[in-house]
């Protein structure tokens, strides 16, 4: 493993596997892992039951166990694509290589869904847009002082 690996490679134990249809129509996985004082979710939305539950079955699959409820205190490893405790779980290794991640599991029932590394230059290419427009807004500010400015004094 890469020194890069290891800094987005944690070890942690399962807190809860989850899923959920809510009563607004949104469906989505969730797995619960402890983390260095604290906690963080791995959550994969999806359209309806039929994925809740092909979710459901890849997340068994890959621990080798009969129901969600079973992960709880499992040890794992949590995969991020970038490092930082922030940052959004990408996936759940287990101990001895089994592996789910989001935007395999995602592309596998079908979905196309762009990469981290895709979603992460989006948006620094958005924030960067931003912020060469606030730039902008304040050097025309500034170029402006002169024309705005009322001496009372």
């Amino acid at each position: 493993m890469t020194s890069l690996e290891l800094l987005n490679h944690y070890t942690s134990a399962v807190r809860t596997g989850n899923y959920k249809e809510t009563d607004r129509g949104v469906s989505y996985g969730e797995v619960c892992f402890e983390l260095e004082g604290g906690e963080q979710s791995l959550v994969v939305f999806v359209d309806g039951a039929e994925e809740l539950d092909a979710f459901c079955l890849a997340l068994r699959q890959v621990f080798g166990v009969a129901e969600l409820s079973a992960l709880d205190g499992v040890a794992c490893h949590v995969l991020r694509s970038f490092p930082g405790l922030n940052e959004p779980i990408e996936g759940v290794e287990t101990l001895d290589g089994g592996r789910f991640t989001r935007t395999a599991f995602l592309r596998s029932i079908g979905h196309e869904v762009p990469s981290p590394l895709q979603l992460r230059r989006k948006k620094l290419i958005e924030e960067m847009q931003y912020h060469a427009q606030k730039q902008q807004e304040a050097v025309d500010a500034f170029l402006a002082l002169e024309d705005c400015y009322v001496s009372w004094g």
